[in-house]
């Protein structure tokens, strides 16, 4: 009787073991998986050439269509949706949210105070809001969005030759 039941036993796992695996026969390509439909990208802006004598910064940078910031009724953002980065955190800093229209898209300036020089890096991080229903790839989010005219500075106000400021995004 030992023997019959390991017998069934043996062609059960056999059954079950060859049940598991594909035929071979397909060789067509999976379906591609469906395009991801994010709520938020945290864009990243940072310092680049700055040598370590950034004391201020004043940059605008626009928008994706279909991305928004939080901002109350006059345009300040949010608490929530600005971080300030490494020594940057302990600056004074504005920034405004400035919706899109027809013919503009939105628009984010900010402007910072320092009493630390910052070195090279990120200095802030912003979180945008993506429509539903839209689908913003990371490649909307480049150094192309920042608005000519930024301005990175030292402790007098001069304006720091060769630094500039950079955008990238993550979700």
């Amino acid at each position: 009787m030992k023997i019959k039941s390991l017998w069934y036993l043996i062609v059960a796992a056999t059954a079950l073991a060859l049940a598991g695996c594909g035929s071979g026969g397909d060789a067509s390509a999976p379906a591609p998986l469906p395009a991801v439909n994010n709520s938020v990208a945290v864009v990243k802006l940072s310092v680049v050439g700055g040598g370590g004598n950034v004391e201020g910064i004043d940059v605008t940078f626009d928008l994706p269509s279909g991305v928004t910031v939080a901002a109350d009724a006059n345009g300040s953002v949010s608490a929530a949706a600005i971080t300030l980065q490494g020594v940057a955190g302990s600056s004074f800093q504005e920034a405004k949210y400035t919706a899109a229209t027809a013919t503009t898209p939105g628009k984010v300036h900010i402007a910072m105070v320092s009493s630390t020089a910052l070195v090279d890096g990120v200095f802030v991080t912003v979180n945008c809001d993506i429509a539903t229903g839209t689908t913003v790839p990371l490649s909307s989010f480049s150094n192309s969005l920042v608005e000519s005219g930024a301005k990175v500075v030292d402790a007098n106000g001069v304006p720091i030759t060769g630094a500039t400021v950079t955008l990238n995004a993550v979700y």
